[in-house]
This record gives C-alpha cells, structure tokens and sequence, in this order.
C-alpha cells in the first residue's frame, strides 16, 4: 500500500481518519482525498517547528549530502484547507525530550525507518549510521539524544 493519501483506494468512509507525522498528505489533492475518506473528523499530527538539538539533521545531511527540508508546513495545510471552504482547528505544545536508547542497534533502527521516508536505504547508510552513534555513545553503550520544539495538531469536522 502506497503512503500517499492520493493513491489510497477509498472504499468506504471513516468516522476518524487520522495521520500522525507522516508525509502522507503532503499536497492539496492528498490532502482531500483524506478528507473524502471521512464522514466524521480529520486529524493530523505533526512538527509546527524544525527540532532542535536533535540528531536527524545531522543524520540526513551526512547520508544525504545535502540539508533537511521538512516536507509540508502547517500553515501551508490550513491555508489549503481555508481554500476548499474548511476551517480547521488548530493547537500548538512545546516539547524537550530526551531519548536514551539501550543499544546503537535501536538508534540505527528508529533513524533508517526516519530515513526511508526520503530515500531507499543501503547498507552503506546503515554503516554511516552505525559509526555515527558509535562516536557518540554514553560509556555505557548506549545513547542519548535531546529533541526540542513545537508540534500541532490540526482537526476539522467533515
């Protein structure tokens, strides 16, 4: 199954349809096709603001070469959502986490999935991504990492 609302079958309607920071409805017509596929609300989770202090960043420029542009933007969502006649909810909340994973294993595994969203990842990344958190474990093998900023939620009534 594709991850673009744009190519999803619509077989039926839902009374929630709900995506959580995902690229899924990453323009206009993916956008309404989630909104068809609702006869109830629509939900969507995601960053209202580029992370700070975290890794990704750093990550995907090191196996990208190139620097992170963050698909979609809130703001974009809700102005096309104004422009077909929907006016959606907005909240904001701050978040400052740190995340500490038991084994550079799991770092390399939650970063390839956050990769895969923009590229086929090869071994040769893994590797990348392996040496990464080596050079930056804790003494005791693991590793930390601090992620700080805003997210929203955005949700409508169909």
């Amino acid at each position: 199954m594709s991850d673009d609302w744009a190519e999803f079958p619509l077989h039926d309607k839902y009374d929630l349809v709900y995506s959580t920071w995902s690229g899924a409805v990453k323009d206009p017509a993916s956008l309404m096709k989630m909104h068809e596929a609702s006869r109830g609300y629509c939900a969507l989770e995601l960053g209202a603001s580029p992370s700070k202090e975290g890794d990704f960043d750093k990550i995907y420029t090191m196996i990208m070469g190139d620097e992170l542009r963050y698909p979609g933007n809130y703001l974009n969502i809700l102005t096309t959502l104004y422009d077909y006649g929907i006016y959606a909810n907005l909240e904001t909340w701050g978040y400052d986490t740190v995340t500490k994973y038991q084994t550079i294993e799991d770092a390399v595994e939650l970063r390839k999935n956050g990769l895969e969203a923009y590229t086929h990842v090869i071994d040769e990344m893994i590797e990348q991504l392996r040496q990464f958190f080596q050079a930056k474990m804790n003494p005791d093998g693991t590793y930390t990492t601090r992620a700080k900023g805003v997210s929203c939620m955005l949700w409508w009534h169909v």
